[in-house]
């Protein structure tokens, strides 16, 4: 349960001061208790506080009135004993009602007056247990078993006005009242046993005290003692705090929200002019309101003497006294024995849209639900920096993050509370891989102290709990307050000078806020100057706590900068036409958004829409492909992307503007910076427009040739040499604004030239439909009209599409030095034509400038030769492609694993890859046996171990248009294996007849072998080198080292290869390794 002291300024024609409540220590009540009044309230020092008794007008904020009650608990066969400074001047009088409502009064015929500070220091009178000479004679009430309970008491002032008192020190003599003083400046209230006259302290109580210093600059020193409804006990010293006129009071709240009835745990900037008043959507349970148990709105009780009972270490209220009583209010609570706080229960959280353990970054957040066994205070501590460490500052991905502190009140049963994201200063928690947990505490003992309009605290609160269960370890002079400055939230919140410009004014207290228990009380906390306090509402509050419960699992924290972006390429389009859209989705992270939506809601005039979607790595689109609308579930890693290839075609009858618009929508609890609602706004969302105009084409062809191959190694192009054409047609906007429809391409190749069977490919825009012909073979047309579609929109070059096919050739005839010479021929029409439309390539250098290429390297055209063929009477687009050939040598190696283990590999396998091994070549039928070890086939493995050994063959073929000369193969030993050198030791016939040693080389010419030697040793053929020597192995035979060894055959002369079968033009070397 939760109390609150305040202190309430009074306004006068004199500047109204600061007004403070400050906590001290039970011992300040150990001196033996005579009396129960204004000498408490002066045995400090300080300046006199004078009791007030105004006119019934005169009150603070919130209606309490400028006159005070005095509540005091007697038994049977006790008497109540009154004074005061008072009474019988101008018929000042002392009023009491009964427990039962009966009143009655001193009017100080028969005692009651206390005429000076003696008489106030010394007490009541009575003759065996005070006989202090200065003692004053009681106006003395005797108590019956039908009057026992709470009597009230009231102090009448001699003019009941609106003056205030002239200021004097708290021991300094005083002045005889006068008739028209508005206040008390002594009074006494003791209850003593009627046989033995010992004094009861512990039982004089207030709800609230209406006090007056009579000027600012005094200072108030007073110390009393708190009761808490559920039983703790506070005492709080006023530590010379300047006040005027004030009333002090406490309860469970301070200030409270409106809409919840709960404390808001922080201070409050009033509205209007000085002193100001409570804001809009805030209030505070005064304390001349009735305590409200169903809503736990209670005004604790400030007692001016602690108990003499023994055992009482800790003081307080009079452990005789029952726990409630009558009075002629009614019924209400008396002594107390402290509660222990609840303990929480199945702390859990769950993001503000659904999702457990998880929360999008600030303005999502999430909930906590945790049990509660009763009604209590709760704080939750969440360890936003995920150290581990509850209540400290550290960084989360570069930025300075404080753990957040969340106060509130629960009820009995279940509790949900929210977490806005952001951490104690109001900054948001960035999104990251961290695991958030979070503590929870509730609270029992809790005491506010809200101070209306306190200019100035320089000295701070001195706030002691010295009374509680026992059950926790809390430190006794604990505080805690929040004064900070939420600039931007309009909540009435604190601005410091230098702030803002807006009721920004005052040094706050350093630290600015204390939520998180770090304010020690001892020698004074929670203090402000140069008016910081002015026309606000300052809280300080302490509570006594449970044991923590921490979350079960923890939480993270998720954010997804979620993207689209979509286009057409195109502005304009005509009716009929074929439109394809590129939409790509972008997740930029932090975090990756598994479960996002993706919506395109397809416009009326795109008919028969078909989409494909691909993902990168990791993230998926969840519907491949599709129809019509999109409307789908999508994973998004953090950097992932999808891309949506939407294709349909334009209604022939449409006009105006097509208007398509693709959005991606974040998932629960992941937020979005840029779309936090979920609507699709800023970069969520894009819209592509596309105009819908007269059909028009642009088509344009070009066609370059590369030097793809040099076969024969003459580093100049050659018969048997490959060449590759790149043939490219597009239909570019803006000119044009309709598709080529039935577009059909046709490359005749020239009889100098043999097409490579399927070596066309072919690759275009997405969603472009024109492919190759099956059966092509190097004439005719290379494409065709899709099968299974209308000529209507089969082969379509769409507006700004582009597609280009490659195919490769290999020359078979020098052509007598003279050009070859090429040209592609395109055919198509419009959707609204039948007209046929033809378009030949254009001469393409590609950059190329000079002629003959290298290898890899692009022709260099004729820009213009002169001749219009086709492409109407312009002379830049309609030229020829040309090469022209040597006639050169030429040595085809490839290079096979034929056997493992003496197992012999007879597999025929072609790498697509190496064009040396191609079928059309003139190779022996099946001569090429063995395997690469790439696994192009399911046979093309070769599964090694240490210790294998491994047969190398390298096969040559001389098929230029002359004999290679001067021929020496060499070939680099494999790493991590080992040359095996003698494997062919007794193989005959030798290559020379007086080489010896180790022989680990054979050599087949055509169908005639020989084995060689290892050594250096002509005329044998062969020769090993060792690793880490040099031999003939780089270009043109210069010498580099070979780091495992190397072998070398001299083949000399190679007849060049007219057919299949040339005598001597094909052989193969041959050696073995142990693999490492």
């Amino acid at each position: 349960m939760r109390y609150l002291l305040s202190l309430i300024a009074a306004k006068s024609s004199k500047p109204v001061g600061s007004l403070v409540l400050l906590l001290s220590a039970i011992a300040l009540f150990t001196s033996p208790a005579q009396a129960e009044g204004s000498r408490e309230l002066t045995s400090s020092g300080g300046d006199r506080p004078f009791l007030e008794y105004r006119s019934s007008s005169s009150v603070y904020l919130g209606g309490i009135p400028r006159r005070n009650i005095i509540s005091v608990y007697a038994k049977a066969n006790e008497t109540i004993n009154l004074g005061s400074s008072a009474i019988g001047v101008n018929g000042a009088r002392i009023l009491y009602r009964q427990p039962n409502g009966t009143s009655g009064t001193c009017d100080g015929t028969t005692g009651g007056l206390i005429p000076n500070i003696a008489a106030e220091t010394a007490g009541p009178f009575h003759p065996t247990a005070n006989p202090a000479p200065n003692a004053f004679t009681p106006c003395i009430i005797l108590v019956t078993a039908a009057t026992q309970g709470i009597w009230q008491i009231e102090f009448e002032s001699p003019g009941k006005g609106t003056s205030d008192p002239a200021p004097i020190n708290a021991t300094a003599p005083w002045s005889t009242q006068g008739n028209g003083d508005s206040w008390v400046t002594a009074w006494d209230v003791t209850v003593r046993d009627s046989s033995s006259g010992i004094a009861q302290p512990g039982r004089a109580f207030a709800n609230y005290l209406s006090l007056n210093m009579g000027n600012n600059g005094r200072s108030l020193s007073s110390k009393v003692y708190i009761q808490t409804v559920d039983g703790y006990g506070y005492t709080i010293d006023m530590n010379g705090i300047d006040p005027f006129g004030f009333a002090f009071f406490a309860n469970n709240k301070g200030f409270r929200s409106t809409a919840t009835g709960n404390p808001i745990y922080r201070s409050l900037q009033f509205t209007g002019a000085n002193p100001g008043t409570m804001p809009s959507g805030y209030s505070i349970h005064f304390p001349n309101s009735p305590d409200d148990s169903a809503n736990r709105n209670f005004t604790h009780k400030i007692f001016f003497n602690t108990t003499n009972t023994p055992n009482t270490p800790n003081g307080g209220p009079d452990t005789t006294m029952p726990p409630s009583a009558i009075s002629a209010s009614g019924s209400t609570w008396l002594f107390q024995n402290p509660v222990v706080p609840p303990m929480p229960s199945n702390l859990t959280f769950t993001g503000v849209e659904g999702t457990s353990g998880a929360a999008g970054t600030s303005p999502l957040g999430g909930n906590f639900t945790f049990t509660s066994t009763a009604p209590s205070a709760y704080s939750i501590v969440i360890d936003l920096n995920g150290d581990g460490v509850y209540g400290n500052t550290g960084s989360v991905n570069g930025v300075s993050i404080t753990d957040r502190y969340i106060l509130g009140t629960a009820v009995a049963g279940p509790n949900t509370v929210f977490w806005d994201g952001k951490d104690q200063n109001g900054v948001t928690v960035p999104a990251s891989a961290n695991v958030i947990t979070a503590v929870i505490r509730q609270y029992a003992g809790e005491i506010h102290f809200p101070f209306l309009d306190p200019e100035n605290n320089p000295r701070g609160l001195i706030i002691e709990r010295v009374k509680d269960p026992g059950t926790a370890t809390a430190p006794r002079f604990q505080v805690f307050y929040d004064d900070r400055f939420n600039s931007g939230a309009n909540d009435n919140s604190l601005c410091a000078s230098g702030e803002g410009s807006t009721n920004c004014y005052g040094t706050p207290p350093s630290p600015r806020q204390a939520v998180d228990g770090t304010a020690d009380s001892t020698n004074g906390a929670h203090a402000w100057t140069n008016n910081f306090g002015d026309i606000r509402g300052m809280d300080t509050w302490a509570y006594y706590p449970s044991a923590a419960s921490q979350t079960i699992s923890g939480f993270v924290i998720r954010e997804a900068d979620l993207s689209v972006t979509k286009t057409d390429n195109l502005t304009v389009i005509a009716p009929g036409s074929t439109l394809t859209y590129t939409i790509t989705v972008r997740n930029s992270g932090p975090s990756d958004a598994i479960g996002a939506t993706f919506r395109d809601t397809m416009p009326t005039q795109l008919t028969n829409a078909t989409w494909t979607c691909t993902a990168s790595s990791g993230s998926s689109c969840g519907t491949a492909s599709g129809t019509g609308n999109i409307d789908t579930t999508v994973n998004l890693l953090n950097g992932g992307t999808l891309t949506y290839t939407v294709t349909g075609v334009v209604s022939t009858t449409a006009t105006g503007v097509i208007s398509n618009t693709a959005t991606i929508l974040r998932p629960n609890d992941v937020n979005d910076p840029t779309d936090q609602g979920r609507t699709g706004a800023g970069n969520n969302s894009a819209t592509d427009t596309t105009t819908i105009t007269t059909p028009t084409t642009n088509v344009l062809g070009r066609k370059s040739v590369r030097f793809l191959t040099d076969t024969d190694n003459s580093n100049s192009v050659t018969v048997g040499d490959e060449v590759e054409y790149t043939i490219a047609y597009s239909n570019l906007a803006p000119t044009a604004t309709s598709d080529a429809i039935n577009f059909v391409i046709d490359e005749s190749l020239p009889i100098q030239l043999t097409y490579v069977p399927g070596s066309a490919t072919i690759t275009a825009t997405a969603g472009n439909n024109i492919a190759l012909a099956p059966g092509y073979n190097g004439t005719g047309a290379i494409t065709t009209l899709v099968t299974g579609t209308s000529s209507a929109n089969s082969s379509t070059l769409r507006v700004q599409d582009t597609v280009t096919i490659r195919l490769r050739a290999t020359i078979n005839s020098a052509n007598n030095g003279n050009s070859i010479d090429n040209q592609a021929i395109a055919t198509f029409r419009t959707p609204t034509s039948a007209t046929s439309n033809t378009i030949v390539t254009d001469a393409d250098s590609a950059g190329a400038t000079s002629n003959p290429p290298s290898v890899g390297n692009f022709f260099s055209q004729v820009t213009d030769d002169g001749v219009n063929t086709g492409n109407g009477a312009s002379t830049a687009d309609d030229d020829r492609t040309s090469i022209r050939v040597n006639a050169i040598p030429n040595l085809r190696l490839v290079k096979r694993i034929t056997a493992l283990n003496g197992t012999t590999y007879t597999d025929v396998i072609d790498d697509p890859a190496d064009p040396n091994d191609n079928s059309s070549l003139n190779w022996t039928s099946s001569y090429l046996i063995g395997r690469t070890g790439k696994n192009l086939t399911a046979a093309d493995t070769v599964p090694v171990k240490p210790g294998d050994s491994l047969e190398y063959t390298i096969y040559f073929l001389s098929d230029g248009t002359a004999a290679a000369q001067n021929v020496t193969l060499c070939d680099l030993i494999p790493t991590n294996t080992t040359f095996l050198s003698n494997v062919f030791n007794s193989s005959t016939p030798k290559d020379s007849g007086t080489s010896t040693g180790d022989f680990g080389l054979r050599l087949t010419i055509d169908t005639a072998t020989v084995y060689l030697s290892n050594a250096d040793d002509t005329p044998d053929r062969g020769r090993y080198y060792a690793p880490g020597t040099s031999a003939p192995c780089g270009n043109n035979g210069t010498s580099v080292i070979a780091p495992n060894g190397a072998v070398t055959v001299r083949l000399n002369t190679i007849p060049n290869a007219t057919t299949r079968g040339t005598p001597n033009s094909f052989g193969f070397i041959r050696f073995r390794a142990r693999v490492n």
